[in-house]
């Protein structure tokens, strides 16, 4: 038997495991992944409240550029 044959060769066991495939569609759900979209202006808004703060505050060079980065990434 050759693979072009394949349509017109069945079994017993080919045709039950069909008719289990027609009788119970796959159950198959996915989920979107959550995103979480942040617009540019609300970005340099955050970014605008830690430079005014910054009297208030006193950061380090570095501890104010992660904050920079923690709001550039999103979180």
């Amino acid at each position: 038997m050759s693979y072009h044959d394949h349509g017109g060769y069945t079994t017993r066991w080919s045709t039950d495991r069909k008719k289990k495939e027609l009788d119970q569609p796959e159950k198959k759900q996915t989920e979107n992944p959550r995103i979480q979209i942040i617009s540019p202006q609300k970005k340099l808004y955050d970014i605008q409240q830690i430079i005014n703060s910054l009297p208030e505050k006193s950061l380090t060079m570095m501890e104010l550029s992660e904050a920079i980065q923690k709001i550039l990434d999103g979180e």
